[in-house]
């Protein structure tokens, strides 16, 4: 799969900007803020149906009403045009070829990308929904089932937290009434968490073979699944909880406290890495991904590079270039405003060089 022709209008900074990808490696180079990562953003949307980085509502230009997006894509000779139009007054439309979804759900997978950014450190050093948001993002794109039983999921347990605010406001509580939301819930608790589970293990060899690759061999990384739901009497604890869920007016167990592990050699990335090895850990995550959604979807994702180079040292930064320079990456789009570091991506003058100026 690659795009061809990507058509912006009123998306965050870029009035219309339109660009053409000639060739499968492409470097989109220019000064910082004429918008470089918002180009990324742009195809990542397009793909995802939401911005790495922020709100919906803030892609739209400032003193705009609308923005759109509108791209070409050829897969295995066949050519899918994606218009997309969002208003905040109205909800995201995505049209390929004519035909209009009707659900998000129903769209995404269509266009696979694997976007690695500078706020991929989040990962790492925020809480752990961000990682939560990580690994669901994922699975979300390579299983169906998935996205509707989170998305299910996400619905009752708002409900339940409904239910157990308006106990505390009755001061009255009714464990026959919080049964039936149980009853729905457990059962998607396990599955989710066995799916979360699933991914890690699928993932860990991948990302330890690209990691290596990176650090030329010098140290061993691990990635774990940290979950309640996967204790055998997890749904006693569950249903045992109910008083304390009560006092504290939400659900205190389930898999939205679910967590991961990352780990450089039986130590916390967080904590005793340092911010070469974080990067080259979350590249090699983000590597581990774009195979697991080339097999699970038949087809390579796009791979979206901003500032790779950032944080890691020279050795690190060769071998990764390398790497990506691969025909087994497919298309790679690269962002990068450093005139040194532009020299040594095209050092092997494969890259077709986009130049881009305020939009």
């Amino acid at each position: 799969m690659q795009l061809k022709n990507l058509h912006l209008i009123n998306f965050k900074n870029h009035s219309s900007r339109k660009l053409s990808f000639p060739t499968a490696k492409m470097l989109i180079v220019g000064k910082n803020g004429v918008g470089k990562t918002n180009l990324l953003d742009a195809i990542y949307f397009a793909s995802l149906t939401k911005s790495a980085f922020h709100a919906d509502k803030q892609i739209v230009k400032t003193n705009e009403n609308f923005c759109r997006i509108e791209a070409k894509f050829e897969i295995e000779d066949d050519w899918k045009h994606l218009v997309i139009t969002y208003s905040p007054q109205e909800k995201k439309n995505f049209v390929v070829n004519g035909y209009t979804y009707e659900t998000l759900a129903e769209y995404i997978g269509q266009f696979p990308v694997v976007l690695v950014a500078p706020n991929d450190t989040d990962l790492i050093r925020e809480g752990s929904e961000e990682r939560r948001r990580f690994f669901d993002t994922l699975l979300c794109q390579i299983d169906k089932i998935y996205l509707q039983k989170l998305s299910l999921y996400n619905k009752i347990l708002k409900q339940r937290n409904s239910l157990l605010q308006q106990f505390k406001e009755r001061k009255k509580a009714d464990y026959t009434l919080i049964e039936v939301y149980d009853e729905q819930i457990l059962p998607l608790m396990r599955y989710i968490s066995r799916k979360r589970k699933y991914i890690v293990e699928r993932l860990l060899p991948t990302a330890t073979h690209y990691y290596k690759m990176i650090a030329a061999d010098a140290e061993q990384i691990h990635l774990s699944y940290d979950s309640e739901v996967l204790d055998d009497d997890f749904e006693k604890k569950f249903k045992e909880s109910f008083t304390k869920d009560c006092l504290f007016e939400r659900t205190t167990m389930g898999i939205h406290k679910d967590d991961y592990s990352f780990i450089l050699q039986e130590n916390s990335l967080k904590k005793f890495g340092s911010q070469g090895q974080q990067k080259s850990f979350l590249v090699a995550l983000k590597l581990a991904t774009f195979k697991a959604l080339e097999i699970a979807l038949q087809k390579k994702p796009i791979l979206l590079l901003d500032d790779i180079l950032d944080k890691l040292d020279h050795q690190r930064s060769q071998l990764l270039l390398k790497m990506v320079a691969e025909e087994e990456f497919g298309q790679v789009i690269v962002t990068e405003a450093n005139q040194e570091r532009v020299a040594l991506i095209n050092q092997d003058k494969k890259w077709w060089i986009q130049e881009i100026t305020n939009a």
